[in-house]
């Protein structure tokens, strides 16, 4: 029996596993209204180095695909690293800028405390 290549204990396909990464840096793309999903996915496709036309069929046939090209793989685990670590930085900064609002508004509490 030819059964599609699976990356992990999940069952997840290559196909299924590349998709869900291609499906998240897409969403990421996309510009809200006025925008297409297509022209995302092309965008995503662009950023990452993955011909259009690959990310087309991965995005129209993943269900059916029976295996995913190693360089594919490689270039959406790449790209998806790189947006991961995108989104965690920006999540770093964040609480950083939560924190120093944070101690100004108790700087602000202790001045008015001894004011009174």
């Amino acid at each position: 029996a030819d059964m599609p290549l699976t990356l992990d204990r999940t069952n997840q396909t290559a196909a299924q596993w590349a998709y869900e990464r291609l499906h998240d840096m897409t969403e990421q793309e996309y510009r809200g209204r006025h925008d297409t999903w297509g022209a995302a996915r092309d965008r995503a496709a662009r950023k990452i180095g993955l011909e259009e036309s690959y990310a087309r069929r991965l995005w129209q046939r993943w269900e059916t695909m029976r295996d995913v090209s190693g360089e594919a793989l490689f270039k959406i685990s790449v790209g998806y690293a790189r947006l991961c670590k995108r989104l965690e930085d920006a999540a770093d900064h964040n609480d950083l800028m939560r924190k120093e609002i944070e101690r100004g508004q108790e700087a602000r509490k202790a001045g008015m405390a001894l004011r009174d």
